[in-house]
């Protein structure tokens, strides 16, 4: 372990170089308060209180009816739901026939699974029986308004979310040019790039495709940046998949259930399969991060970490790492503090498969995570898939 500490420690220090600026109680009236009393000191009562707040994320969002241009004019969602919404110049719908999508609509066969029993097969678009190419071309804007709900498309150029309150779903995000994230939704200003709108975005069920984009083009971005959730979608092509980096103060950084594999590299590159560099409860003392039941698979190039959590500028409060299957080179999981701190930390229920890497984990410098246990090697023909116990 010390020779993988002097390893993260020159990594870090790397990492740090390269990077631009970019026991709590529950709230009054809050409805998970029930799952606990008292003060959260405890594990049990910290798991309960964040399935909790999970459930309440996987409410089921009104029912609504996307719409699709016949032509490539810009275009709104119609919905007896979505609110009244001013077009910006940029945005101005054109008049044009529009045709309603309406997918067979078929269970994901994600549910329940772990993130050692998912694959290509049973996450994103082939886990609710659709792929890219038959789905019909999206013809809106690529910068939605708030209360937008996006289905059954295929989308072939960058999302800006950051009006918050969009969904999307069952859709393919494909584009075949640019060097940015494939779906954002932070905003910048004159210092930093905070998530500033009032509302979350949620994103399950779909594609996020980047093997169309050169790899000297991609390999800096993520497939998502920003904070929302992320749920049984599969990743691949792009430099790193899942980053909830300027996260801002308000909503909680939820990836649960996604595929995210084939990153790729260039030049001098820093790739994660999943990343957290912020999450502060300044305004929001109930934010949680959670990463639970995914499989983050990164096996070449510049790889820092499949799962690398860095209060990179700001701090980290409160985020728990189950259920994961986490693999390839660097570290399959990397604490590490940079200009911020972290505190409340769980990694619970884990594998771990290193190839070519420094190890299956490393926490350095900093604390190590608060609670640890249940973390094993990957043994596919074991019980549970539990080879040995894995230590911080």
């Amino acid at each position: 372990m010390r020779r993988a500490r002097l390893w993260a420690a020159a990594v870090a220090l790397a990492l740090v170089a390269a990077l631009v600026p970019a026991v709590a109680t529950a709230a009054p009236g809050d409805p998970c308060e029930s799952s606990y009393t008292g003060t959260m000191n405890s594990t049990a009562k910290l798991k309960a209180y964040l399935d909790c707040r999970l459930d309440r994320l996987e409410s089921p969002a009104p029912t609504v009816t996307v719409t699709v241009t016949a032509s490539p004019s810009a275009t709104t969602p119609s919905s007896s739901a979505s609110p009244t919404v001013t077009p910006t110049p940029s945005d101005t719908p054109t008049p044009s026939p529009s045709v309603t999508v309406s997918p067979t609509v078929t269970p994901s066969a994600a549910a329940a699974l772990l993130g050692w029993q998912i694959d290509a097969t049973n996450v994103g678009l082939a886990g609710v029986g659709l792929d890219c190419d038959s789905l019909p071309l999206y013809t809106g804007s690529l910068t939605p308004a708030a209360g937008t709900r996006i289905s059954g498309v295929r989308i072939e150029g960058s999302l800006d979310l950051r009006a918050g309150d969009i969904t999307v779903d069952r859709s393919c995000i494909r584009p075949t040019t640019g060097t940015g994230s494939l779906v954002t939704n932070y905003v910048c200003g004159a210092d930093d790039c905070p998530v500033i709108s009032d509302k979350t975005i949620i994103i399950r069920d779909s594609e996020f495709d980047a093997s169309k984009v050169p790899a000297a083009q991609i390999a800096g971005a993520c497939a998502f940046r920003g904070v929302g959730t992320l749920q049984r979608n599969y990743m691949h092509g792009m430099g790193s998949g899942i980053c909830f980096y300027g996260t801002g103060m308000k909503h909680d950084a939820i990836a649960e259930q996604n595929y995210v594999t084939d990153m790729r590299s260039s030049g001098e590159s820093h790739n994660e399969a999943a990343t957290l560099r912020d999450l502060m409860r300044d305004q929001n003392p109930d934010r949680v991060a959670i990463f639970r039941n995914n499989r983050f698979r990164i096996m070449d190039g510049n790889v820092t970490a499949g799962l690398f959590i860095q209060p990179t500028w700001d701090d980290i409060d409160h985020v728990l790492v189950e259920g994961n299957l986490i693999e390839g080179g660097g570290f399959n999981l990397y604490l590490n503090r940079a200009h911020g701190t972290y505190s409340h930390t769980s990694a619970i229920n884990n594998r771990f498969n290193p190839v070519n890497a420094w190890g299956p984990v490393a926490v350095d410098p900093g604390p190590e995570f608060d609670v640890w246990r249940d973390n094993y090697i990957y043994d596919p023909d074991a019980a549970d898939a539990k080879g040995r116990t894995v230590n911080q």
